[in-house]
């Protein structure tokens, strides 16, 4: 799995238009430094399509702002507009079918001084999930994530399970943190902490974006702690290309 392809994968191991949409995904030179620097790009819309029946966690949206806001630099603000949209029965989504339903169902595009991305909350698993494991949530492109609902709501909230604030926040943050470019995929490391045995991540154990969250691990962490956020190391990479 290349970097530019899917950089972004959060997962649970069970035990347990513009005119025409000339600014589509395929286009786009969006690079993290346009979501973190206040140079080119003001504001950011997000534009967040769920599958109806699989909407977001409030809570997990308001945190999920929190953190841009604490990250990104855009003076004219952050905004998410949310959308349901009719279920399109399938069993699994793949990246391609997610892609197709960006173009389609997608309305908010990178324009003048307005960054643009997309959210998808998908009905269903991830193509590549198996019987014992579940991907969580997906970068897939340069301004779009996804996130597998049916999953989260799966392995959270229930008896001896992780809040699903706790769990949809993490997969919401773990995500836009690839799309800030960590680690080391767009942002350059300011010192060396990127895990070498899981490229994308980082070696501290602390930080959101440690491999361990795509593990059985991260569940149990999540029990008994706070959201996991960004180390020094993390933040200081993304400082250093024109975020907070």
């Amino acid at each position: 799995m290349s970097n530019m392809r899917i950089v972004g994968i959060l997962v649970l191991t069970l035990v347990l238009i513009s005119c025409k949409k000339k600014n589509i995904k395929e286009n786009e030179t969006i690079v993290p430094f346009d979501f973190l620097s206040g140079q080119t790009y003001k504001s950011l819309t997000i534009d967040l399509v769920f599958v109806e029946g699989f909407e977001p966690n409030s809570t997990a949206i308001a945190n999920l702002e929190v953190f841009l806001e604490q990250r990104l630099n855009k003076p004219e603000g952050i905004s998410i507009i949310q959308r349901g949209i009719t279920s399109p029965e399938e069993e699994t989504y793949s990246v391609q079918e997610i892609e197709a339903i960006e173009k389609d169902k997608r309305k908010n595009y990178t324009k003048k001084e307005e960054l643009a991305a997309f959210i998808f909350y998908a009905d269903a698993d991830y193509v590549e999930s198996g019987e014992d494991s579940k991907v969580l949530g997906i970068k897939y492109g340069p301004s779009s994530v996804a996130l597998f609902k049916s999953s989260i709501d799966q392995f959270s909230g229930g008896i001896g399970q992780v809040s699903e604030v706790k769990l949809e926040t993490t997969v919401l943050k773990h995500e836009f943190g690839h799309l800030m470019g960590l680690v080391n995929i767009g942002t350059d490391l300011v010192n060396t902490h990127e895990d070498s045995d899981h490229s994308g991540h980082c070696d501290n154990p602390d930080c959101l974006m440690y491999y361990a969250t795509e593990n059985s691990s991260f569940a149990e962490l999540l029990l008994g702690e706070d959201i996991p956020d960004l180390d020094e190391q993390c933040i200081q990479d993304l400082q250093a290309n024109g975020g907070k």
